[in-house]
């Protein structure tokens, strides 16, 4: 395990950055959830009511719709 991940699991995570609240998307009918991330160990925090994404990770939400369109569109295209 790397050191980002041990720091992580120390975490509390009780020092949030304020100005940061991002809604997410949730595939479950009527379900909302929202992101946050920690500044102690720069984790984001994902939760919504069903769980079904609730988690923790290095890589914020917006980060990661990025990175799995760019997956898409080079599978598509054959690239």
């Amino acid at each position: 395990m790397n050191k980002f991940w041990e720091n992580v699991l120390q975490c509390k995570h009780k020092n949030l950055y304020p100005d940061f609240y991002e809604d997410i998307f949730c595939s479950t009918p009527y379900c909302s959830g929202y992101e946050i991330h920690c500044k102690d160990c720069g984790a984001f925090i994902s939760e919504c009511d069903c769980l079904s994404n609730s988690g923790i990770s290095g890589w914020s939400n917006k980060r990661w719709k990025i990175f799995n369109n760019k997956k898409l569109e080079t599978h598509f295209i054959g690239v």
